[in-house]
This record gives structure tokens, C-alpha cells and sequence, in this order.
């Protein structure tokens, strides 16, 4: 009788869960937040002076660039980068096709509110799993922004 190292991680340590364990595992996979194999290293980062460069092209190109922040309303409303969408990450299901309005920019620039900023993180690549070509990821976000003198909108909720 052949016994293999994997039964005996279920017999030893998960006794009962064989077939459990690996269907638990196979669904974790597959519905954890980025899909078609987008990694972190797929993320192209930028800083607030180059979105500010960025901006400033906007008086001769509309659609140079279009700025995206994931974060909830009530904080979108209490501070933002001028002209930015307020884009949830819900509202761009993984399955989706590129959005007509987002795909005319020329590039797509997520920020959040700091460094750790986890839901424009998954933006950013949600945005590249579906097919847009030119997303940046702003990592410092509006911290970095405010720190660098950037003007912040604030709008009525």
C-alpha cells in the first residue's frame, strides 16, 4: 500500500478534513481580490509630482489623465485631488469589460489616502486584470499629495 506525504498531513494534522481542506483551499484562491494573474508586480508606481506633471497637460489634452480614488464617499467628500472620480472598488466587478468613459484617458491614476492603503492598491489592479493599459498607482495618495502642497477639493457629501 502506497501512502503519499499528503495523507499523511491529513491524517497527522487535519485528521477528517482530507477533501475539506483542499476544497477550502481551492476557493480561497478563487476568490481572493485579483484575478488572470495580476500581481504586484504588475503595478506601475507614481509619485505626486508626476501626477501633478500629469495634471498640468490636462489644459491641452482632457483626457490625459484620469484620476480614480476607491475610497468611501463620506472621505472622498472630505478631501480629494481635483477633478478625481470616486470610483469604489464594488462598483468595477472583476468580471467586468473596460468601462467607455475610463478607457478614453490616456492613463489612469488610482491613490488612496496613504502608503497602506489597501482598497486603492486592489484598484489598481482590478483595473489592470480587466484591460486598461495605463493604470498607475499613486502610493503616498493624498498624504503625499497634501505633503507636497497639492490643491485637495472638498465637496458637499
Amino acid at each position: 500500500m502506497m501512502v503519499d506525504m499528503f495523507d499523511t498531513v491529513r491524517v497527522r494534522w487535519f485528521p477528517g478534513c482530507g477533501s475539506r481542506l483542499a476544497l477550502c483551499v481551492a476557493f480561497a484562491g478563487a476568490i481572493s481580490g485579483c484575478n488572470k494573474g495580476t500581481t504586484d508586480k504588475d503595478i506601475v508606481l507614481t509619485q505626486a509630482t508626476e501626477v501633478s506633471a500629469l495634471r498640468d497637460r490636462l489644459a491641452e489634452s482632457p483626457l490625459a489623465v484620469g484620476i480614480i480614488d476607491p475610497r468611501p464617499a463620506a472621505r472622498f467628500a472630505a478631501g480629494h485631488l481635483p477633478g478625481a472620480m470616486n470610483i469604489n472598488l464594488p462598483a468595477v466587478p472583476t468580471d467586468a469589460k473596460p468601462d467607455r468613459k475610463l478607457k478614453q484617458f490616456e492613463v489612469l491614476v488610482v491613490y488612496g489616502e496613504d502608503p497602506s492603503s489597501a482598497s486603492a492598491k486592489a484598484m489598481t489592479k482590478r483595473l489592470i486584470s480587466i484591460g486598461y493599459s495605463d493604470v498607475r498607482f499613486m502610493a503616498g495618495g493624498l498624504e503625499e499629495w497634501r505633503a507636497r502642497g497639492g490643491e485637495v477639493v472638498v465637496t458637499d457629501k
